[in-house]
């Protein structure tokens, strides 16, 4: 099934977009999300717009959606007013590694917690850092 998207955003600024859904079957979905979020710091303002992959599930895609902002703005409020393209470009890499450790700790920490014989997934429920993956 195809999605076809076009228009004005904000003045001025117009979006087409497209996007193939993969499933014709009732109850299978795609797992990917869209993210467009406005980010301002101090050297301007900035739209960061994602595609996420859910590789096959849909928490640590809805994760992102919304968890790697925090770590794009930092990265970019660290970028000077001249920025040229490569040093922004490396500030969103160096906030999509500091993103991924950080879904990486949470999840070396908590897998350890997982008592014998108990489902992983009993244990993310109960553990904070990984309860807020499933929001």
């Amino acid at each position: 099934m195809a999605k076809v998207f076009s228009g004005e955003i904000f003045p001025g600024v117009h979006i087409s977009t497209g996007s193939l859904q993969p499933f014709l079957k009732k109850g299978i979905t795609n797992d990917d999300r869209l993210a467009v979020h406005s980010v301002k710091v101090a050297v301007g303002e900035f739209v960061a717009a994602m595609v996420i992959d859910g590789h096959g599930g849909e928490e640590c895609a809805a994760y992102a959606q919304h968890g790697i902002i925090p770590f794009i703005t930092r990265e970019l409020g660290r970028c000077g007013s001249t920025s040229s393209c490569t040093e922004i470009s490396s500030a969103l890499q160096r906030a999509i590694k500091a993103f991924d450790d950080d879904l990486a700790r949470a999840l070396k920490e908590s897998v350890t917690k997982v008592p014998p014989g108990e489902p992983l997934s009993t244990t993310f429920l109960r553990d904070p850092p990984l309860r807020r993956l499933l929001r």
